[in-house]
C-alpha cells in the first residue's frame, strides 16, 4: 500500500519496440515475425513518478527546470499530470508523470546527471516519495 503522505515514486519499466536503441548493453536485437519480416526491438525504459506535491509554488521551478535535462539522455514526457483512473486496488497520489528513455541505463544516467541535479534537489524539497527501479522482461 502506498502511504498518502509519501507519494513520490519512480519506477523504471523496460518494454517497448525499436527506435534504434539497444537494451542494457546498447545493442539493438531483432526477431523474425511469423510472416518472415525482420523487426528490430529494444528495451525502452519508463520513469514513472507518483507525486504528492508539498510546495506547489516552488514545485513550478522543478517543472520548468526538468524539461531541458531530458533531451541529452533521449528522454521525453509521455504523460504529465493528466487524469488517472484506478482500475484495481488503491491509489492515493495526486500527480502521475511518465517519462520514456531509450534504455534503463539512459534513465539512470539522467537521474544521476549534473544536468538534473538542481531540478532533483527542488523536487526532493517540494514533494515526498520513494525511488524504485524495476527491470522489465
Amino acid at each position: 500500500m502506498i502511504r498518502s503522505d509519501s507519494q513520490f515514486s519512480f519506477a523504471l519499466l523496460a518494454s517497448g519496440f525499436a527506435r534504434g536503441y539497444g537494451g542494457q548493453d546498447g545493442a539493438a536485437s531483432s526477431r523474425t515475425t511469423d510472416y518472415g519480416s525482420r523487426i528490430t526491438e529494444s528495451m525502452s525504459a519508463y520513469v514513472i513518478a507518483n507525486v504528492t506535491v508539498k510546495d506547489p509554488v516552488r514545485y513550478e521551478d522543478y517543472r520548468r527546470l526538468v524539461s531541458p535535462t531530458l533531451a541529452r539522455f533521449g528522454g521525453r514526457f509521455i504523460a504529465r499530470g493528466g487524469q488517472v483512473e484506478v482500475l484495481e486496488g488503491e491509489w492515493h497520489g495526486t500527480r502521475l508523470v511518465l517519462l520514456e528513455f531509450p534504455s534503463m541505463e539512459a534513465a539512470r544516467n539522467w537521474w544521476s546527471s549534473p544536468e538534473y541535479a538542481d531540478a532533483k534537489l527542488i523536487r526532493q524539497a517540494t514533494s515526498e516519495g520513494t525511488l524504485l527501479i524495476l527491470e522489465g522482461v
